[in-house]
């Protein structure tokens, strides 16, 4: 009995045997298993930082909207907008005198030189 223990003892360790070259492929196997676990973990991390950051994102984007529907800060936007509209239409009406203005310069020039002209042909 202590002969055959001693025996199966020394025989475990041999590499060359079937049971030897089993309980390496069992190893290797485990390893790998344990490797890739660990990957997994490593990826399920990554994910759910990134899932994390999303949700924060979301959640500000929403929690913006919901401030933008404010009646405080939709009266801030009306106003701002009405002063850009007032400003805009402003520049038109200013626009729209030197261009007037322009014109009429360009018509009393006309006159002038239709006179000139005018003046020239009775002389000969």
């Amino acid at each position: 009995q202590e002969k055959h223990q001693k025996s199966v003892e020394q025989v475990s360790s041999w590499g060359n045997t079937i049971v030897g070259k089993r309980n390496k492929r069992l190893n290797a196997r485990r390893l790998r298993e344990e490797e890739e676990e660990r990957e997994r973990q490593k990826l399920d991390i990554e994910e759910a930082k990134i899932k994390a950051t999303e949700r924060r994102a979301a959640i500000e984007h929403a929690k913006k909207l919901q401030y933008y529907q404010t009646d405080r800060v939709k009266g801030f936007h009306g106003a701002l907008l009405l002063s850009e509209v007032i400003k805009e239409r402003e520049a038109q009406i200013e626009l729209k005198k030197e261009i007037d203005k322009a014109m009429k310069n360009a018509d009393d020039h006309l006159l002038q030189w239709e006179e000139k002209t005018k003046d020239r042909s009775y002389a000969c």
